[in-house]
């Protein structure tokens, strides 16, 4: 009995040395071992998929309980804090943009002021000098073309 006992132990011991053990004993070989239970029992491999479509449906369900309900208190509520965000937004964006338009306003206008005057100056000048022309030709006793000239 003893040696039938033995020969059975090293048989065993035999099967189990032969016995390749993966290098991995974390989560992959969970999935490992759960894939070569699906493809030898159907049973299984439906109760995986089961199992895989409760997580996507608990999952998905307060999106589509959110979705089929109608508005309540909160989704007003925070309706009116969105509209109230987004015409603050707006007023801003008016108020900057009348602002700007103000300022290049001003720009234009002060250009163009400055550059009226400045062509007054200018031609005040030219006038200026012009009369002085005139009062020194005219009161030479010479003719122009003799002022001219010298």
């Amino acid at each position: 009995m003893n040696h039938e006992k033995d020969s059975l132990k090293n048989a065993l011991a035999a099967q189990l040395a032969g016995l390749e053990i993966p290098p991995y004993n974390g989560y992959a070989a969970r999935l490992t071992a759960l894939n070569t239970l699906s493809k030898e029992n159907n049973s299984i491999a439906i109760a995986s998929w089961f199992i895989l479509l409760l997580f996507i449906v608990l999952e998905c369900a307060p999106v589509l309980v959110n979705w089929l309900s109608s508005p309540g208190a909160y989704d007003y509520a925070l309706f009116s804090k969105v509209n109230a965000a987004r015409n603050t937004f707006v007023k801003e964006e008016l108020h900057a943009r009348q602002a700007w338009e103000n300022e290049k306003q001003f720009v234009t206008e002060t250009g163009v002021h400055r550059a009226t005057e400045a062509i007054k100056a200018e031609k005040s000048l030219i006038e200026a000098k012009f009369k002085k022309k005139l009062s020194d030709t005219s009161r030479s006793s010479g003719s122009w073309n003799e002022q001219v000239l010298d």
